[in-house]
Formats: C-alpha cells, sequence, structure tokens
C-alpha cells in the first residue's frame, strides 16, 4: 500500500514539474519571437543613391579604388572595377538574397590588377548581404565575407 501511495505521490511531483515548466507565452508572443529570429532587422537594408567603396575583398584589404552605386529604386547598379566602369542588374529577395545581373564592364586594358577580375568574380558569386551602419558586406552561401563595402561620406 505504501509502494503505490509513494508511486502516486512520485507521478504527481512529476507531472507538477512538467507543468511548472511549460511557458507562460501566448501564441501570439511565440510566434513575434520567431518572427524576430528569421526575418531580417530592419536595418539590414541596401542604401541606394549611395556610392560604397570596398573595403575588403577575400579577407584582404583593397588599396585601390573600386566602388559600387546602387541605383534609387534598388533595381540596378553601376561602378568602377578600379580601372574598368561595370553596371547591371540587381535582382532582391526575402532572406537579404540579392543577385547582381547582367554584369557589363567596360574592355579597358588593366595591367596587374587583381582587384578588377576578383571583384567581377565577387558580383556574379554573391547570393546575400548584410548591411549594418555603412557597411555592406556580400556574401555566397551565407559563409565568410566575399567583400566589404562602406558608404562614401
Amino acid at each position: 500500500m505504501t509502494k503505490k501511495i509513494l508511486l502516486s505521490t512520485g507521478i504527481l511531483l512529476l507531472a507538477l514539474n512538467f507543468n511548472a515548466c511549460k511557458s507562460n507565452k501566448t501564441a501570439s508572443e511565440t510566434k513575434a519571437v520567431e518572427t524576430t529570429q528569421t526575418e531580417p532587422a530592419q536595418e539590414n537594408k541596401l542604401v541606394t543613391g549611395k556610392r560604397y567603396i570596398l573595403k575588403e575583398l577575400r579577407g584582404n584589404a583593397v588599396t585601390q579604388t573600386a566602388y559600387i552605386s546602387i541605383a534609387p529604386d534598388g533595381k540596378s547598379f553601376s561602378g568602377n572595377l578600379s580601372c574598368n566602369s561595370v553596371n547591371g542588374n540587381i535582382e532582391q529577395s526575402a532572406g537579404n538574397r540579392i543577385r547582381f545581373t547582367n554584369v557589363v564592364t567596360t574592355l579597358k586594358l588593366c595591367l596587374n590588377n587583381t582587384v578588377e577580375e576578383e571583384l567581377k568574380q565577387v558580383l556574379n558569386t554573391a547570393d546575400s548581404y548584410y548591411a549594418s551602419g555603412n557597411k555592406l558586406t556580400l556574401v555566397r552561401a551565407r559563409m565568410a565575407p566575399l567583400a566589404v563595402f562602406e558608404i562614401e561620406e
């Protein structure tokens, strides 16, 4: 008989313990937390109509002047790869996804210029971005930054 009472008391205490651990959040509060964690922050938005100066390329500081400018409508860009001019279209989608499409450049002869070809390759392979303050970082598959730009003051 005492074993049954102890067993019943143990089960009752276990049930109370599980119930006490339950979250007091409502469904809308839980949804708000999930949304905050999966949606990009408001700050993570491309700044249009400004010139972004290239500061880092594949983790290395850049000494040559290269930049991109995003059109006010956010659908196209132009710039300079450090020697040749560049322009094309921008496709943005949810989750900070970005694609630079129809990328075309002028065809000047640029000797000993590694930035030129690497930056063009980055524009063709980047698939997402992070924007914070005056910085724009282009990445592929959410891995290490391909390029870091800062808004020209």
